[in-house]
């Protein structure tokens, strides 16, 4: 195909003629190994690699906390509870070393320090989470009132027109 050729060509019909190079040995292996591994491996979504795999009590509310700095205590200030192992087991040997301890958790990494990072679960009372995310709810609603009006005065008029976009109602 020459230069005039070409011309006359789409651009898809430009890649389209352009000669593939052959691929090396390297390359095929490399290529078939990826596509063996990739038939070996089974996809599993991450909402069911959670370790929530336990019964859970109706009327709670349950969650995974990193226990990072104070958060596992501010959980604990605002009324969630640690959730035990049914055997209330301690320590001890297990198959799975990141399911030691009297609760339930699990290992998610590690942390800055290099110490291994536990996520524990917690559980709250549904009525106290409901009634948590009410008052939530209720302060983002009323900062995105503020942001429609600046000092009594409706934003549009001090700035030009403010859109919201409220889909909490």
């Amino acid at each position: 195909m020459t230069i005039e050729d070409t011309k006359s060509l789409t651009s898809a019909e430009k890649v389209d003629s352009i000669p593939e190079e052959p691929e090396t040995t390297q390359d095929k292996s490399t290529n078939q190994m990826r596509k063996d591994r990739n038939k070996a491996m089974k996809r599993v979504p991450l909402r069911h690699q959670i370790s929530l795999d336990f019964e859970m009590e109706d009327g709670y509310h349950y969650r995974e906390v990193i226990d990072r700095a104070d958060r596992i205590d501010r959980y604990l200030k605002a009324g969630y509870t640690l959730v035990e192992k049914p055997d209330g087991t301690k320590e001890g040997r297990s198959k799975d070393p990141s399911n030691l301890g009297k609760y339930r958790s699990r290992i998610v990494g590690v942390g800055k320090d290099g110490r291994v990072e536990r996520a524990y679960i917690m559980r709250i009372k549904q009525e106290w989470y409901d009634a948590d995310q009410e008052a939530k709810m209720a302060d983002l609603k009323r900062k995105m009132r503020s942001a429609q009006h600046v000092k009594g005065v409706p934003a549009k008029q001090a700035y030009g027109q403010v859109v919201i976009n409220d889909t909490l109602e």
